[in-house]
């Protein structure tokens, strides 16, 4: 049976994040650094950080994010990351004014065929391109909702059993107004609730469940705010309150459907209007 979802919480990275390089104390230095040092000193005492690559964790797979190179086509340097040659001499060098860019510098020993162009590419941060591909990709994520229960009293010989592995050490005492199953433990008889299915109860921890309907179609109509809460006789806190819940909702029918038919298929190529 499909568990109750609820939306993957802000604090929660348990499916996307960064791996930063540094330890705490770098960190921590870096922070005290960004509100002591002017910002000439401070992007001195950190210039050789922007061409070190971040590493992303999405969805269990590891992926090196570097956006700091040539962008020209036909540069030699094309999409290759900074490098350090014979002396203080590297592959590219900082410049610009109002928007930092890198340049391209000709390598001296002129091992590589073709030239350098001097056509400039925006420096990025990896750390926070990082950081905000791992933001969007746990804002529309949905996540099992996982309580902790207390299925003893202290003191019980019974723990750490649980009705979900040794169920014969408890007893069904029926079910809640929600259709939650009631568990007692056949030792301290402490009763517990645990979650019921989304077929059990669709309309968990909610109120008005009836209008999301309504709601929704006066959502997709563009009907403004107040006049839809005089409409559906809601006040303000429950309009964004079931406009979260139509969110969540949404978010559970693409999982359960579009993607999983979205991984069975395979394209040779793909073209991206943008």
């Amino acid at each position: 049976m499909r568990r109750i979802k609820t939306l993957l919480s802000k604090t929660n990275k348990n499916f996307a994040y960064s791996i930063i390089p540094r330890t705490g104390d770098e960190i921590l230095d870096r922070f005290e650094d960004y509100t002591a040092l002017t910002e000439k000193e401070f992007a001195k005492k950190h210039q050789f950080e922007w061409h070190e690559p971040f590493a992303l964790i999405y969805d269990n797979k590891e992926y090196e994010i570097q956006l700091n190179f040539c962008t020209d086509p036909f540069c030699k340097w094309f999409g290759k990351p900074q490098e350090h040659f014979n002396g203080k001499l590297h592959r590219y060098h900082k410049g610009g004014s109002a928007t930092i860019s890198i340049f391209c510098n000709e390598n001296p020993n002129k091992k590589t065929p073709g030239f350098a162009t001097s056509t400039s590419t925006t420096l990025l941060s990896n750390w926070s391109i990082a950081e905000e591909i791992a933001r969007l990709a746990n804002n529309n994520k949905v996540v099992n909702k996982d309580p902790v229960y207390e299925f003893h009293k202290v003191g019980c010989t019974n723990i750490p059993a649980t009705p979900f592995a040794g169920v014969e050490l408890f007893h069904k005492r029926g079910k809640s107004s929600s259709n939650s199953q009631k568990w007692q433990c056949k030792e301290c008889k402490k009763m517990t609730n645990t979650l019921p299915s989304i077929r059990e109860c669709f309309t968990y921890h909610q109120k008005r469940n009836d209008i999301l309907p309504l709601f929704a179609d006066l959502l997709l109509n563009r009907v403004p705010v107040k006049r839809t809460c005089e409409i559906l006789g809601i006040g303000n806190s429950t309009y964004y309150n079931k406009l979260e819940i139509l969110y969540q909702r949404c978010l559970e029918f693409l999982e359960k459907h579009e993607q999983e038919a979205f991984k069975k298929q395979n394209f040779d190529e793909m073209y991206l209007d943008t």
